[in-house]
């Protein structure tokens, strides 16, 4: 901008075009810019619309702004050094961009501790690309793991060229990227590598590249004991998948162990894998429910649909009652139980006991009406439902 520049709200807005930004500008009266007094003044004190406009027009072209040279024995960078800690937002971005135009040590030092603390994404990422013209991609390499997600990003795309990254660098940065940078191979030279992120904050990204090298995931069987109990639940479905009779190999072996999980029963009983009895009494509520809906608790039912059992284990013994029984229990107090009940009862639609379900829709409780009603409907009952219910309608 020349000295003598004047820019109306209107040129302003032709050169943002945002709407949001437009809105703000044009409530702007014009701004003077005759010379670095004023320009410190606008951009320090100005309204947000002046400052983002004025800011805009030195992005474009960055020398206007030093040949107008120092104001009170400090230079447009130092302005920007000073201004950007205090500001936020659309402001904080304009000028951090702004800055990374000027070549110059005090810009290098502010952008590489900015870098270190900045909270805003986009920022950081463009941070990373204009460091690197300064201290190369060495600088980022010790960065792939910083703990702000932005950082390690930034710092994974500078570091994906180099040609001398070890074995797990490649993983880390194949875990941030998602454009196919290929991560090493799943081998027992590189298991610890893998093992180690599928314990960290990344391991559903590390699944998915895991997923990706297909057999070579059969490897981390041998590691089966590390594995917390969601990974393990992963690599049993995996497995099912990839390898149906390894699967059923080490799940007829983990079935004597002393750590039985409700996702191992539950692929084991999908693969015809023998259950030991000694499910129904673990200490684990989840692993006696599954015991209970493969039918080991069959004679004993009822002690496990009692009001004072685990939900689970109660929902369990639901899904394996007669169809007298759903019946009854489409009249639980507990809803969870009713909805089980339903679920259950609209399974059996070979002789569906469409009499007493028809009787239901005459109880005293809201929930047993309402589940009678949906129960029929999905028996196609439609017709006597619109025979016998029109009056009854505003009661269920």
């Amino acid at each position: 901008m020349s000295p003598e520049a004047r820019r109306s709200p209107r040129s302003y807005l032709r050169s943002f075009g945002a709407e949001g930004e437009a809105f703000l500008l044009v409530t702007e009266p014009p701004v003077r810019i005759r010379n670095a007094c004023d320009l410190f003044e606008v951009l320090s004190t100005g309204s947000l619309g002046a400052r983002l406009a004025v800011l805009r027009d030195i992005q474009q072209d960055p020398k206007r702004a030093v040949a107008l040279g120092p104001h009170k024995e400090e230079d447009f960078v130092d302005l920007l050094v000073r201004l950007i800690p205090k500001s936020s937002g659309p402001l904080k971005r304009l000028q951090t961009l702004c800055l990374m135009s000027y070549d110059d040590p005090r810009t290098t030092k502010f952008l590489t501790e900015e870098f270190a603390r900045c909270k805003d994404g986009a920022t950081v990422l463009h941070l990373g690309q204009r460091l690197t013209w300064n201290l190369g991609t060495e600088f980022f390499r010790p960065l792939i793991w910083h703990e702000k997600s932005a950082q390690a990003l930034a710092s994974c795309r500078a570091c994906r060229g180099l040609s001398d990254l070890e074995p797990h660098e490649r993983l880390r940065i194949a875990i941030q990227l998602t454009d196919g940078f290929e991560p090493p191979p799943i081998t027992r030279d590189f298991l610890t590598l893998w093992m180690d992120e599928l314990a960290g904050r990344h391991r559903l990204r590390t699944r998915q590249l895991a997923e990706g090298r297909g057999a070579e995931c059969m490897l981390l069987w041998t590691r089966w004991k590390e594995l917390a109990e969601d990974e393990q639940g992963w690599l049993l479905d995996l497995t099912e998948r990839l390898d149906p009779l390894l699967a059923r190999q080490s799940l007829a072996a983990l079935m004597n162990s002393d750590v039985t999980t409700a996702a191992m029963l539950r692929v084991a009983s999908r693969l015809g894998v023998s259950l030991p009895q000694t499910l129904l009494s673990s200490e684990d509520v989840e692993v006696r429910a599954v015991a209970i809906s493969e039918g080991m608790a069959d004679d004993i039912l009822e002690q496990f649909l009692a009001k004072g059992c685990p939900l689970p284990m109660v929902l369990a013994a639901v899904g394996r009652c007669h169809t007298d029984r759903l019946l009854e229990l489409l009249s639980d107090s507990r809803w969870q139980v009713r909805s089980e009940a339903l679920g259950a009862l609209g399974q059996r639609t070979a002789n569906p006991p469409l009499g007493a379900v028809r009787d239901l829709t005459e109880s005293e409780a809201v929930g047993t009406r309402a589940a009678a009603v949906e129960l029929l409907l999905s028996w196609g009952d439609e017709d006597w439902l619109e025979a016998n219910l029109v009056d009854r309608r505003t009661n269920l």
